[in-house]
């Protein structure tokens, strides 16, 4: 054991002793290693030999890059194959850079590849920027249209660079340019310089005096748009004529053609609505229904009469949207139980056609609420003292259905309030229970009874927003239409009204009398406020809207029974045609 340890540490001590003893060793090779230059061998080296030493270098080289390829893993080999494409895109889209930076490449390189623009032209008057429309612009490879009313062509997805672009238009001088479509939208002013003659149009309603923006003002083949102060400016063609004819269309307007001196400076021409008047007239000898433009041309007769009309029972009523009306008529002659029958009819106006919906006796029509017109008849067949002879009717005109909503033998009171109407049932005969004065929203069909303690005599509304009602004892009160409140008041009723709806629902008009002559008011829902539109001597029911800012009244006077529109904007009146006075329903007591 102590021989083991004493062999292992002189092994110790050997390594310890080679560790420190570097610096000796490279000393004693120095000693070896030193030489004198005159021991020196030389050696030539001739071009041949180093062309062999390259040679031999070049092919071991390549066998060393031939033996590294195949010992490289596939991740090595996926990296590479990265590397190669990458260096071949960046390579290929410099390139593509280069050529899509000459616009002699770019755009065919663009359109080669189906890339498109939308090039839309827009032409102007060089002098007053006006918007000029019908100008013909052709591109380059065939394709052509003309300027819309605000004086631009659409070119969609046509082709990419440089285009040449044609424009015409009489009283213009031709243009020949060159634009450029790029990608997108691209959106180009050509400017035409004018030739011909100016002629200045003022377009305004006939009515209101309002200017009319965007209507067209054409002749021959020129034409120009009315712009935000109703004026269009039209140039055409030199001429030696002294007056020419120009035409004049605008959407919701009857078109007008005159004739115009080319001389004047401006000229105002003025359109009439193209709604229609419809109305009763026994101008051929019988009460035929007739339509006619609001002023008074085109009439003509849509429905014709049987001859057996009696104009006592007649009624003609037209729905707010002028397209629908309810007759009331005996147009077959018919008795029932001795009593005449008259025929409830719908009618539409748009295709002169006639359909009977109903008949009764006493057939009184009340009021519209929107699309459902309510109304009371009497059945022929009952006797008079049949607790069920009178009956409260509702047609909706939108799918001609017909809805009965009460019945008694007798309605004391009948009146149509917005969407409510009003009834009280009665009975000469024998006392009636729950004969209550009852409200019926026709829409929601909501009931609601007022004055249970009370007797009333009769009821109409006075005002817009309130019915005024008279009992028994003689005490006056008033019901508010919007919340159904009632209170006594000290004056008797008020003259009953007839109100009509415009077509938005937003304005309500009616008539009454003002300092011994009709007037014709209104009231905005929006504003919540009443103002009086217009006063004339006769000026009476029936009143109704044929747009939202145009109303037909009635006027009867010893000279004439005539429809007269009203602008609601001006309040000026206009006739429109002589009628018979045929009524159009009650407001109030029956």
């Amino acid at each position: 054991m102590a021989e083991e340890d004493i062999s292992s540490k002189q092994q110790d001590e050997s390594i310890e002793k080679d560790v420190q003893d570097p610096l000796q060793q490279s000393q004693a090779i120095s000693q070896e290693l030193d030489f004198n230059e005159a021991d020196l061998e030389v050696v030539e080296i001739s071009d041949d030999g180093l062309a062999v030493v390259d040679e031999t270098s070049k092919a071991a080289r390549k066998q060393a890059k031939k033996t590294a390829k195949m010992l490289r893993s596939p991740e090595e080999l996926k990296q590479l194959k990265r590397k190669k494409i990458i260096i071949g895109l960046c390579g290929a889209g410099a390139a593509l850079l280069v050529l899509l930076a000459v616009p002699l490449t770019r755009w065919a390189i663009l359109n080669f590849i189906g890339l498109r623009g939308d090039l839309t032209i827009r032409v102007v008057d060089e002098k007053s920027a006006t918007l000029l429309t019908k100008a013909t612009i052709k591109l380059d490879d065939g394709s052509f249209g003309q300027t819309n009313a605000k004086g631009t062509l659409i070119f969609a997805n046509t082709k990419l660079g440089k285009r040449k672009v044609s424009i015409q238009k009489p009283g213009y001088a031709d243009v020949t340019t060159t634009l450029t479509n790029g990608i997108g939208s691209t959106k180009p002013t050509i400017k035409l310089r004018a030739i011909g003659i100016k002629l200045d149009v003022d377009v305004k309603n006939w009515l209101s005096g309002k200017v009319i923006e965007g209507a067209t003002v054409s002749c021959k083949s020129a034409s120009a748009v009315s712009d935000k102060t109703g004026r269009a400016s039209l140039i055409i063609p030199p001429t030696d004529a002294v007056k020419v004819r120009i035409r004049v269309s605008a959407t919701g307007f009857l078109d007008k053609e005159t004739e115009t001196d080319v001389n004047v400076a401006s000229r105002e021409l003025a359109l009439v609505a193209a709604a229609k008047n419809y109305f009763i007239s026994k101008r051929d000898g019988k009460f035929d229904i007739f339509s006619a433009n609001l002023d008074g041309t085109n009439q003509q007769k849509i429905i014709e009469a049987t001859g057996k009309e009696d104009e006592g029972l007649m009624q003609l009523s037209i729905n707010r949207n002028n397209k629908q009306a309810i007759l009331v008529a005996n147009r077959d002659g018919k008795l029932t139980n001795n009593k005449v029958v008259a025929g409830v009819y719908l009618i539409d106006l748009e295709k002169s056609s006639i359909k009977k919906i109903d008949e009764g006796s006493d057939v009184q029509l009340i009021n519209w609420s929107d699309n459902s017109m309510v109304y009371t008849k009497t059945v022929p067949d009952l006797n008079y003292d049949d607790p069920a002879l009178s009956r409260l009717m509702n047609l909706n005109i939108s799918n001609n259905k017909l809805t009965e909503l009460a019945q008694t033998n007798y309605f004391q009171i009948a009146v149509m309030a917005q969407n409510k109407v009003y009834y009280l049932p009665a009975d000469a005969y024998r006392t009636l229970e729950n004969n209550a004065f009852t409200s019926l929203d026709v829409i929601s069909n909501a009931k609601k009874t007022y004055f249970a303690d009370k007797t009333l005599r009769y009821a109409v509304r006075a005002s817009f927003g309130t019915l005024e009602l008279q009992d028994t004892a003689g005490t006056n009160y008033e019901l508010q239409i919007a919340n159904g409140a009632t209170k006594a008041i000290d004056h008797r009723p008020s003259s009953a009204l007839l109100f009509s709806s415009s077509p938005d629902g937003q304005t309500w008009a009616w008539n009454d009398r003002r300092d011994g002559q009709g007037a014709l008011l209104s009231y905005s829902i929006k504003d919540s406020t009443e103002k009086t539109i217009a006063k004339a001597g006769g000026l009476t029911s029936p009143v109704r809207f044929i747009t939202d800012d145009l109303v037909i009244v009635r006027v009867v006077t010893s000279q004439e029974t005539a429809d007269y529109v009203v602008s609601l904007i001006s309040g000026k009146m206009s006739k429109v045609v002589d009628v018979s006075n045929i009524g159009t329903g009650y407001s109030g007591n029956l």
